[in-house]
């Protein structure tokens, strides 16, 4: 085996004692050098694969494409566990799970995984009637559901943790409350849940005296949950917000109507800038005291799929219904991108109909005197004109 030079620098012609011959080339990138065998073995296609691997490697990729890996499914995450479970005494219980999940999710991609998804999966357990060899069995109680979810979210810790699947999953945010919760049905609202006034005064009226403000105002600014809580008094600044301290990283200006203004306290004489503005009333930090007392609130109001987080986009869903563009929302909310932003864009259909019986249009009884008079008003003209 030898290597033959062909003229053209980096591109060489490696030949066998069989009689085969290979091209191939080398890449010198930072210090290092990249010797590969062509893959199309002609000379026109080794000087374009070398070509792309150095812009690969300018660009900070590897200098290697690698295929893309099918999805990471739910059928899969449940089949790892169940084998990584194999020696415990619960693997027949899993097992059970583990076929409930299979049937319903199947290859459902990890990533697609959503709340109206499980809340489908919940609806479908608790209306399946199973006929066993004795009798008829309703649909599952709600502690067999939870076991299921259980379950399934172990299954999806367990992926995580074995670097079969990266990134958070449908699990990874929801509170323990939230985890084990079963819907008798499933939100009207799923996705970007509209939310009317009689709900968010029946939620925010019962709520602490020191908590009413911060959700009055998440719901005039459209701010995050964490953005009104961590508000500190340097970012106060006349009829304006100026947030620092964002999910993007990128500071941001929020106007304030002069109802939003007047939702913040006013700032005491000793404050320093760094202090939080929403304090509690013997000046403790409310940001954990406020998810625990929504939670609370919202179950007594009969509203228990209503989240803090809900306000933010029924603030932009009202932003854009008052007249307002979509990079102006964007500028507002400190949306990335606006594929983001376009979601609230979608009127609802309930919304379209109520717009149109709001319209006012003529009877069929009017119609016809407005016929009839121009009729008779033609007339005379028409005579005067023979």
């Amino acid at each position: 085996m030898r290597l033959s030079e062909t003229g053209i620098p980096g591109i060489w012609l490696r030949r066998y004692s069989s009689g085969r011959s290979r091209y191939g080339w080398t890449a010198i990138y930072g210090g290092r050098t990249y010797r590969r065998i062509s893959k199309r073995n002609t000379l026109r296609g080794s000087v374009a694969e070398r070509e792309k691997a150095l812009a690969r490697l300018a660009a900070g990729l590897p200098v290697d494409e690698k295929p893309l890996a099918p999805p990471y499914t739910v059928k899969a995450a449940v089949a790892d566990y169940l084998k990584a479970c194999e020696s415990l005494r619960c693997r027949r219980r899993y097992a059970a799970h583990a076929e409930e999940l299979t049937q319903y999710f199947g290859d459902l991609p990890v990533s697609d995984l959503s709340q109206v998804a499980v809340a489908g999966f919940r609806r479908k357990r608790a209306e399946e009637k199973r006929i066993d060899e004795k009798r008829t069995k309703a649909g599952a109680k709600p502690s067999t559901i939870n076991r299921d979810l259980s379950f399934l979210r172990a299954a999806l810790n367990h992926a995580h943790g074995e670097g079969r699947h990266e990134g958070a999953h449908y699990f990874s945010d929801l509170s323990k409350a939230d985890r084990r919760k079963v819907f008798v049905e499933e939100p009207r609202t799923a996705g970007i849940r509209r939310v009317t006034d009689e709900q968010f005064s029946a939620v925010v009226e019962n709520l602490p005296r020191e908590l009413q403000p911060i959700a009055r105002l998440l719901l005039a600014t459209a701010m995050r949950k964490g953005e009104a809580l961590g508000l500190t008094w340097s970012e106060v600044r006349g009829r304006s917000l100026y947030l620092t301290r964002t999910k993007s990283g990128k500071a941001r200006e929020v106007p304030l109507t002069p109802e939003a203004a007047a939702l913040l306290p006013k700032r005491p004489a000793d404050a320093a800038d760094s202090d939080l503005v929403f304090r509690g009333p013997e000046g403790g930090d409310l940001r954990h005291n406020f998810d625990r007392s929504w939670r609370a609130t919202r179950e007594d109001a009969g509203l228990p799929w209503l989240r803090v987080h809900d306000l933010r986009h029924e603030a932009a869903s009202r932003f854009l219904e008052a007249g307002a563009t979509l990079r102006e929302l964007q500028e507002l909310g400190g949306w990335s991108s606006l594929e983001l932003v376009e979601r609230y864009a979608k009127v609802t259909r309930e919304r379209i109909r109520e717009a149109l019986s709001r319209m006012a249009l003529p009877s069929p009884e009017s119609s016809a005197e407005c016929t009839v008079s121009a009729r008779a008003e033609e007339a005379p003209a028409a005579r005067l004109a023979k």
